[in-house]
């Protein structure tokens, strides 16, 4: 059976292309990526990724049903819990959420009847890793998710319950994922974490709210002694375990957007060479731009866009087409601005009910406007995407599945499960970084 399943598993992902193409569905910003290796021999610089993802299986249908849950810690790898940049990436679901039998079991269910939910497990492990690498991209410096409420009001970590104090971005987290907080942003070598690092179990999530319901303990009551009297009265900074950039010798993290294009600049925004070797305090331009709060301030967003335009065409000239990711709440919004003020399709076409996409032309400049779950609502990026303008760069081929020892894609590693073992040494570059720009949108009405 153990080869069956295998081939089962590379008959869902027959190479590298295909786990990569499952990564980017849904997942804009990384499908439009140009995907490259490092062009300079023998370099020894990449950011490791590792995904490591068990499939509980057992012998019938009615032993499936009979195996408890696993749980949720370190060690059984149920859930979810990845490092993007140095991490491992393990991804699982129980065998309670699947239900398939892999032989004959009684009532007549054939071989392999439920292995179609095998499938669609293994795909999301995938879409989840890329859905992970885009919040990582496009995060704040210190790489938070997410912010909750002040504790002891709608967030009660006594209780175990997280408010997120923007409930959009409930998207970035999972059921039995590891997180960690902080009172600070994590931007900073004096930030640290709450509760000498302890880490929170997320038992459940309420997606409609935005609210996550946490433990202390792996499989354990919900409540968090520890984060509850450390917080106080406190908002904290939620960040996936391990992710946290505060501290003296934080996890080495692929650079996102907000790295390279900050919120701030001044001639003494980095010591020499603690950016890739470069001292941006010595040019505004390596640090990219940032929109004028007097081009902002009092306007709509679709007027926030065009004056983005004028703005990098007065910096920098140049045509064409630039990219400006929104959150879901921004999109809606701007659709609702489109059609109240009767845009049309540019093949002259009504829209019936809404748009499948929004594009501003402005002169000879055009904004693509690109619905993003990922995208915090106070933030506008302004990317340019041309010839290379933002890229993945890998050693090597991109992802690998790691099978130099000899075992196959899938490897036992005890009798009610397996797992698929994955590397990538990345991190993301860009040739045009005068071009890219940001905005503070908090200000603009949704």
């Amino acid at each position: 059976m153990s080869g069956y399943i295998d081939s089962f598993a590379h008959d869902l992902f027959p190479n590298v292309k295909s786990m990569v193409a499952f990564s980017q569905i849904g997942h804009p910003l990384l499908a439009m990526m140009e995907q490259r290796q490092h062009n300079s021999p023998g370099r020894k610089y990449g950011y490791p990724a590792y995904v490591q993802g068990p499939v509980a299986m057992a012998g019938t249908r009615a032993q499936v049903q009979e195996i408890a849950d696993q749980a949720d810690d370190v060690a059984n790898f149920d859930g979810e819990d990845f490092l993007v940049g140095y991490f491992p990436y393990k991804a699982g679901f129980n065998i309670s959420e699947l239900d398939y039998a892999t032989t004959e079991g009684s009532g007549g269910v054939p071989d392999g009847a439920y292995l179609e939910k095998f499938a669609v497990s293994m795909r999301e492990i995938f879409e989840n890793l890329g859905a992970r690498k885009e919040a990582q991209f496009v995060s704040p410096a210190g790489r938070s998710l997410a912010r909750s409420t002040a504790n002891g009001g709608t967030t009660d970590l006594s209780t175990g319950v997280i408010q997120l104090s923007e409930p959009g971005l409930v998207n970035r987290f999972r059921k039995h994922m590891l997180i960690q907080a902080s009172v600070n942003l994590g931007t900073s070598t004096g930030h640290s974490l709450i509760d000498s690092s302890s880490v929170a179990y997320i038992v459940n999530i309420d997606h409609d709210a935005g609210i996550l319901y946490v433990s202390s303990s792996s499989n354990g009551a919900v409540g968090h002694a520890g984060w509850n009297t450390a917080a106080t009265t406190n908002q904290l900074y939620i960040f996936p375990y391990g992710d946290f950039q505060g501290g003296a010798s934080p996890t080495a993290l692929a650079k996102g957007y907000q790295d390279w294009v900050p919120s701030s600049w001044s001639t003494t925004i980095d010591s020499a060479g603690n950016f890739f070797g470069v001292n941006r305090g010595n040019d505004q331009r390596l640090a990219g731009f940032r929109l004028p709060s007097s081009l902002v301030s009092g306007e709509q967003l679709d007027t926030v866009i065009e004056n983005a335009l004028d703005h990098v065409s007065a910096l920098y000239g140049g045509t064409g087409e630039f990219v400006f990711p929104v959150s879901k709440k921004r999109w809606t919004s701007l659709s609702r601005i489109a059609k109240a003020r009767g845009y049309r399709m540019l093949d002259g076409k009504g829209a019936v009910m809404g748009y499948k996409y929004i594009e501003i032309v402005h002169g000879d400049m055009t904004a693509k406007i690109v619905a993003m779950p990922q995208m915090q609502q106070d933030d506008l990026f302004i990317m340019d995407m041309k010839e290379d303008g933002w890229v993945e760069r890998h050693l090597g081929s991109g992802l690998k599945v790691l099978n130099g020892d000899g075992l196959k894609m899938l490897r036992k590693t005890a009798t009610d499960d397996y797992e698929i073992r994955i590397r990538d040494f990345y991190h993301y570059g860009c040739n045009r970084i005068w071009r890219q720009g940001r905005a503070d949108i908090s200000g603009v009405a949704l």
